[in-house]
């Protein structure tokens, strides 16, 4: 019978099975609420449609593809990062968190699959694979990031009323919606 120690993913030395399970708990808890709360910021105020393609590759001067390029590659990082405190060895650990975040980017492109006003991006779906792959590519041939993203926003005041109102309708009104969804503020 193989024991934990021994199994694929796993360093015989500093390997905790506890660890792995609240490493588990904990990924899946931070999903749930994460996908939660995208559920009421994003998708909550417009219609569903059935599962549809939308090609977007032309469409926000390619900031959404960074932005989905920069999650998947943050989620990889993270994931990866506890995976490691669990025991588990740096590669292994870089191919489960690589894994993490391409599966987490792929439940909100298919959440867009079902929004009328959106679709599954095959474009989104390639920024997803490339910041993941980055962030493991990186650790399986230098064990370090050596290229990484770096991201700011900025809140922009209006002076006019008409276009603080129409921002507001646009991007949120609140500090993590306008992080979410205004893209000109965004560097």
């Amino acid at each position: 019978q193989e024991k934990w120690s021994n199994h694929f993913f796993l360093n015989s030395d500093t390997f905790n099975k506890k660890r792995v399970k609240v490493v588990s708990i904990a990924q899946g808890t931070v999903w749930i609420g994460s996908l939660l709360a995208l559920n009421q910021a994003w998708y909550a105020q417009y219609p569903r449609s059935s599962f549809h393609l939308f090609d977007d590759s032309g469409e926000w001067l390619q900031v959404d593809k960074i932005g989905h390029a920069f999650s998947a590659n943050w989620t990889a990082t993270q994931s990866a990062g506890l995976f490691r405190w669990s025991g588990i060895n740096r590669k292994k650990a870089a191919i489960l968190g690589a894994s993490m975040g391409i599966a987490y980017e792929t439940v909100i492109e298919i959440l867009d699959g079902f929004s009328a006003e959106w679709g599954f991006s095959m474009s989104d779906m390639a920024a997803n694979l490339s910041g993941s792959l980055l962030f493991a590519s990186q650790e399986l041939a230098w064990n370090e990031q050596r290229i990484q993203f770096k991201f700011s926003t900025h809140k922009n005041n209006y002076n006019d009323a008409e276009l603080h109102q129409r921002a507001n309708e646009l991007y949120g009104a609140s500090l993590p919606e306008r992080i979410l969804k205004d893209y000109n503020a965004q560097t």
